[in-house]
């Protein structure tokens, strides 16, 4: 398959494209607000079931966009302490 780089300025970041690939991806890369909204949902789910190996995963996943939020690590842990019983 051949591919044809090339790399353009975005802000702090380099984006680099494929530019013989098929313009969209028929399966796009959901923003954060979209990723906060289903990773929250999954999360009320999980605790509501008492699933809490899911509930830290899912907390986990909000922590890639918010690493500061010293909550969502607090409620990661309480749900990792929960899992193992302790």
């Amino acid at each position: 398959m051949r591919t044809c780089l090339a790399a353009t300025p975005e802000g702090a970041t380099v984006a680099i494209v494929d530019l013989l690939a098929p313009a969209g991806s028929p399966w796009p890369f959901p923003d954060a607000t979209e990723r906060k909204h289903y990773h929250g949902e999954q999360i009320a789910r999980a605790e509501k079931e008492k699933r809490h190996f899911a509930a830290a995963y899912h907390l986990g996943r909000l922590l890639l966009d918010d690493p500061d939020n010293a909550g969502l690590k607090l409620r990661r842990g309480e749900a990792r302490r929960r899992h193992d019983g302790n």
